[in-house]
């Protein structure tokens, strides 16, 4: 079974993050930070690079570096051949021929390096800061990525800094890259040092060979190949871990999901439906495949493969009109005075790129070493317009629409009515539901389409008032987050078992890894998964890269990962790798040591995660030898001088592939939340829509509304005859709808009523709640009243904004009531 199948991913909605040392992660969830919290209020390369139509377009992605993979060759050596001009010609297809079309170049470099055997070296300019002559040729190895004579021996800080141009007028085939005169004065950053005077002769100057056809190319290919190399250089750091432990680890660095997210494309209307049925399960598709040398599906490089096409989509395509935008900031030297006057206009540079791409593609954009600035890209060209709507070079959908209301039922249980579909405009597609119910306890359901409302219990171990939220996730990856404030009828105990609590975050505090032996240093790094059935699991969390001296404690820091998906995990999987070409002598044994396992816990009563620490014992390891799906206990436990536990990767000859931590059931018991005892509480209600990944919109304002008297009228009074504005009493359940227009003089464009609310009757005490009919139901109580007693109160109640006039009553008791409702005046 492959890797991706053994992690069970779901079908469009997962992605395998790559290098050979990254397993599987599926991108989007329907929890994440959102529910432990708000959404964050952070703030055309060619039109093709949407991922919607990349398959028909581009065929044949990254053909050439993939090939040298697929041969055997190592991905260093594969990597130093993608050199441009190290090609014995210029490749028509594979990712450098989509570089070609897309910039317009494809005549450079198109002859051979060294005597007509594509052997030859290309040369590089190399960047040093502070220097005279800042900028000097370097060659770039045949045999490694890196440039020779562009190192730290020529000042700090030192890197390469683009591709030489060469512009000999005529080259010929056979002839060295090196033909005369050759010069780095293309490079805006080798032009950095230079008087005010001289860079601004070299701007005013349409004819310096800054801006030559030749150096725009140039510039291009340097800039196409250096992304690709900023990507994987991304992908290959990426991780979740760091330094201290905290509740605020997620702020600091970004989840799984957040990567996968930006791969595929989450939120792009359709966005399920632009990707194989097989994607990304199976790499296999022609656009993905690699086959080895006997032309057999090799999956590893398909899946690096696939990675790395849908990253630099993505990124070609974040940056609206990239191409346009790159070449005019780049084709001239740029101060910093002239830097600040260029961004004034668009306010903070990165809020402007974050509205048309996501925070990783900014991440990957702010590491380039071929730009002199990349704020500049911020910046629209003179008549040029980007529709809001376009988010990684794709049409945003619309969020999931979503109601919430409950009604009470018995002492200590509600029934939360949603209604939830697709976009506020359709129904037509299945949303998927999480309520998380604010005692830790966790429902999943999926609402079929039609958007008829659904109705999901839950009882309560204690009786009193919890924050209840519920996040949708329609066909886009968008989501739509409600929330309200429910409240029992009793407030005793349950006899029944409390929910199990799901375990929103889990994290490894202060992960340690030793190899007793003797000989060199290797690397290592962790993979944290959580498994909801014994044969489909999901990544958690990766710690990142490190070299681990033989008999040396290194700390990866605290690795932490997110349960995105709601699903109860009784304990956590964690995959220790160690690669490389160290060598061992007197080998003992690897091993890993943890502080603890912090895990964290959604609560009502903090509005967010609520933690505990479990001391890791050897009761909890289970062992999975390499190869077997049995795991053994660790019945030999072994302790290092502080007292922490040692958890074998590989000992007494056995190599192990697999940690499970199983976590006492205590965890479970002290995770169960009470309800909030503060008599003010109200907590958050209402909705919030995500309109962008990770970007939520909180409704405007209300516009002020003028105050138009009436004469007192009685507009409801359910003691009388049936009918629309009167019996019956109003009933424990469901809501009751009322549509207030029409009568007594309230005009159909009424936006509010000011009202005198009357209860009677009442078959047993409770509360009152009144709405417009559309908006999700608010814990303001609009009258509370006693066992037949009649109470009266005044109240200003908005209509529904849909043109209908009408409102939604909510009864909070166990007995009828009746309602009377007298208006006295409207606003618009």
């Amino acid at each position: 079974m492959t890797a991706a199948k053994r992690l069970g991913l779901s079908v469009a909605c997962a992605f395998l993050l790559a290098t050979a040392n990254l397993k599987a992660q599926e991108p989007e969830n329907l929890i994440g930070e959102t529910v432990i919290g708000t959404l964050s209020k952070i703030g055309k390369a060619k039109q093709y690079f949407d991922v919607a139509v990349f398959y028909s377009e581009l065929p044949d992605l990254f053909g050439s570096f993939n090939t040298c993979l697929s041969k055997g060759f190592g991905y260093d050596l594969c990597r130093s051949t993608f050199n441009y001009c190290a090609f014995s010609e210029v490749p028509l297809g594979g990712i450098a021929g989509a570089f070609l079309d897309l910039f317009q170049f494809r005549d450079v470099f198109s002859v051979n390096c060294s005597g007509g055997a594509g052997v030859g070296v290309c040369f590089a300019c190399c960047f040093v800061p502070g220097g005279s002559a800042p900028c000097h040729s370097a060659f770039h190895r045949e045999w490694r990525p890196d440039v020779i004579n562009c190192n730290q021996h020529y000042g700090g800080g030192t890197f390469e800094a683009g591709s030489t141009l060469v512009v000999d007028p005529n080259p010929q085939p056979g002839q060295a890259c090196l033909g005369t005169p050759q010069t780095c004065d293309h490079i805006g950053i080798c032009n950095s040092n230079k008087t005010p005077a001289q860079i601004g002769a070299i701007n005013g100057n349409p004819g310096h060979i800054m801006k030559s056809a030749g150096a725009v190319n140039a510039r291009g290919l340097a800039f196409g190949s250096g992304l690709l190399e900023d990507w994987s250089r991304f992908l290959s750091d990426f991780h979740t871990s760091y330094d201290v432990p905290s509740g605020s680890i997620r702020q600091r660095v970004q989840p799984l999901s957040e990567l996968g997210g930006f791969i595929t494309g989450r939120g792009c209307a359709g966005w399920k439906n632009k990707y194989p049925e097989s994607f990304p399960e199976d790499w296999s598709e022609p656009d993905f495949r690699i086959e080895d040398a006997n032309g057999n599906y090799a999956e590893e490089v398909s899946r690096l493969n696939g990675l790395r096409q849908l990253g630099v989509l993505r990124l070609l395509a974040s940056v609206p009109n990239l191409f346009e935008r790159w070449k005019f900031v780049e084709s001239q030297v740029w101060t910093p005075a002239a830097i600040e006057q260029y961004l004034a206009p668009v306010g903070d540079p990165d809020a402007a790129l974050l509205q048309s791409m996501s925070p990783v593609a900014l991440d990957v954009l702010r590491k380039s070493t071929l730009l002199q600035d990349y704020r500049l890209l911020a910046v629209p060209l003179p008549g040029e317009t980007v529709s809001p709507r376009l988010y990684n070079g794709c049409l945003l959908a619309d969020p999931p629409a979503l109601e919430l209301s409950y009604a009470k039922r018995g002492s200590l249980g509600i029934d939360l009515q949603v209604q939830a579909a697709d976009s506020a405009v359709s129904s037509a597609l299945e949303v998927e539901l999480v309520v998380l119910w604010g005692d830790g306890g966790v429902t999943r359901l999926t609402v079929p389409a039609g958007g008829q409302p659904q109705t999901v219990s839950h009882d309560y171990k204690t009786g009193g008032r919890y924050q209840v939220l519920a996040v949708a996730q329609n066909e886009a990856g968008l989501k739509t987050i409600g929330a309200l404030v429910a409240e029992t009828t009793g407030t005793g105990t349950n006899p029944a078992n409390a929910p199990v609590p799901v375990l929103s975050e889990i994290q490894l505090v202060d992960l340690l890894a030793q190899i007793d032996a003797h000989g060199n240093t290797f690397s290592m790094m962790f993979e944290m998964e959580g498994w909801r059935t014994s044969s489909e699991g999901f990544a958690l969390g990766i710690s990142r890269a490190l070299p681990v001296p033989v008999n040396t404690d290194v700390r990866f820091g605290t690795v932490a990962g997110w349960n995105m998906h709601a699903v109860p995990l009784q304990g956590v999987t964690i995959r220790p790798s160690r690669f490389g070409d160290g060598f061992l002598n007197g080998f003992q044994g690897i091993y890993f040591s943890l502080d603890r396992v912090r895990v964290g816990v959604y609560s009502t009563q903090d509005n967010g995660l609520r933690f505990q620490d479990v001391p890791v014992t050897a009761q909890m390891v289970r062992l999975y030898p390499a190869g077997s799906s049995v795991p053994v206990l660790l019945t030999q436990p072994t302790y290092r001088p502080d007292g922490r536990l040692k958890i074998p990767v590989q000992a007494g000859g056995v190599l192990y592939s697999r940690v499970d931590l199983i976590f006492p059931q205590s965890v479970f018991t002290q995770a169960v939340q009470g309800p909030v005892t503060q008599g003010d509480w109200t907590g958050v209600a209402g909705t919030l829509p995500e309109v962008k990944p990770g970007v939520g919109d909180e409704p405007a304002p209300p516009q002020p509304l003028e105050l138009h008297t009436l004469t007192p009228c009685r507009l409801v009074d359910t003691r009388g005859a049936a009918e629309s504005l009167g019996a019956p009493a109003l009933q424990p359940f469901p809501d009751r709808t009322f549509d207030l227009t029409g009568a007594c003089g309230v005009p159909g464009d009424a936006k509010a009523l000011s009202l005198n609310v009357t209860v009677t009757q009442g078959g047993a005490g409770g509360s009152l709640r009144i709405q417009p009919a559309k908006g999700s139901l608010t814990p303001a109580t609009v009258i509370s009243f006693a066992s037949g007693a009649t109470r009266a109160n005044s109240a200003l109640i908005g209509l529904a904004d849909d043109g209908t006039g009408t409102v939604k009553v909510h009864l909070d008791a166990p007995a009828p009531v009746h309602l009377i409702l007298d208006v006295n005046g409207y606003f618009k």
